[in-house]
Order: structure tokens, then C-alpha cells, then sequence
């Protein structure tokens, strides 16, 4: 059975499951976090880059008008009171165990960022379950 198949199989009973697994396969296909990879991360790492994106809080950090610093983070606008809008960078929580260019947050799809940090999760079962073999 291929995995096409097994990811209908899946889907039928969980959507949420599925999707957690073609997250995981991606991270190991095009982001190269493979077992190996993982092995290598033994301070709870991948734990706590699921936290961060579990966690819907981020910590909104003031971006400088033509600051170019950081494109890959988010950011929001924010009106203050005397009515200027300023920029704020969506960085994450200060638990955040990688370099920022690997924080690839989507702030306005909750489920996606659940697949990431459930698929996180997995790896680093993984990586315990073939740390005992």
C-alpha cells in the first residue's frame, strides 16, 4: 500500500492526523529533518519548537520604519493612540530553541500551525523510540 492510500485510509476517520503526517513527510523531504538529523537535538529541542507553534502567543517586537531586518518573520500593524501605525515582527515565545530563519510561523492558519507542532511532537517520539533500539 502506498502512502497516498494510507493517508485516504487516514483522512476518513482523522483529517487531523493525516494532515499531521504529510507535515512530518514534508519536513523530512524538503526541509532535510530527517532521523538522523533529529538525533542530534538531545535538549529537548523539538519540544520546544512544538510549544512555539502551539502557542498562539507571540511576542510582538516594534520593527523601525525601514527596518529590513528579519523578512522572513511575519508582522502585524497596530494603531496607537495618536493614530501613527506601527509595524510589529510576530517573533516566538522566548522558548525557541533554533536560529530565527528557521522560525516559519503561520499566524493566520491555527490548524497549520498545530500540524507543525504535532508533527514536531512525532519526530522527537521518534527520536526517543530509536534512541532505545
Amino acid at each position: 500500500m502506498e502512502l497516498k492510500d494510507i493517508l485516504k485510509e487516514i483522512e476518513s476517520f482523522s483529517p487531523s492526523a493525516a494532515g499531521i503526517v504529510r507535515e512530518r513527510k514534508r519536513q523530512i523531504d524538503e526541509e532535510h529533518f530527517s532521523a538522523d538529523h533529529d538525533s542530534h537535538h538531545l535538549e529537548n529541542e523539538l519540544v520546544l519548537a512544538a510549544i512555539c507553534y502551539a502557542n498562539p502567543e507571540r511576542r510582538l517586537v516594534r520593527k523601525a520604519n525601514g527596518d529590513n531586518s528579519y523578512p522572513n518573520i511575519p508582522t502585524v500593524q497596530k494603531t496607537a493612540k495618536d493614530g501613527t501605525v506601527e509595524t510589529y515582527m510576530l517573533f516566538p515565545a522566548s522558548l525557541w530553541p533554533f536560529g530565527l530563519e528557521d522560525w516559519k510561523p503561520t499566524p493566520d492558519d491555527r490548524a497549520r500551525e498545530l500540524e507543525k507542532a504535532a508533527a514536531l511532537l512525532a519526530a522527537e517520539r521518534d527520536r526517543i523510540i530509536n534512541t532505545l533500539k
